[in-house]
């Protein structure tokens, strides 16, 4: 396997990982901005976006104050994590605000 043909299947491997592990909500269910995206994905410690959107996110989300040991990118998206080391972890309080909202509806 070439180096394109690895990089091609760790892509997809990524995107399966995305889909079918990851909870797909929009930015007004986290409680940011419409504006930072349409198609965010959340798991219990994770905000993860596709890199094209990720600018958006960044600017009208507030996510550009994460620090960048807690992104990562990986084949077309971008991981955000939560710091356990703050309690105002931008990533935290977007995953609270959604838990709340959907226990507020339940």
């Amino acid at each position: 396997m070439n180096t394109y043909e690895f990089l091609d299947t760790l892509n997809d491997q990524v995107f399966a990982h995305v889909m079918t592990n990851m909870r797909e909500v929009n930015a007004t269910q986290l409680g940011l901005d419409a504006r930072a995206s349409h198609q965010l994905f959340i798991d219990d410690r994770c905000v993860a976006i596709n890199r094209a959107h990720d600018r958006n996110l960044q600017y009208y989300g507030g996510f550009e104050y994460i620090d960048k040991s807690l992104r990562e990118t990986h084949g077309n998206y971008v991981f955000h994590f939560i710091n356990d080391d703050d309690d105002c972890c931008r990533v935290r309080e977007c995953l609270n605000r959604f838990n709340n909202v959907v226990e507020e509806t339940q």
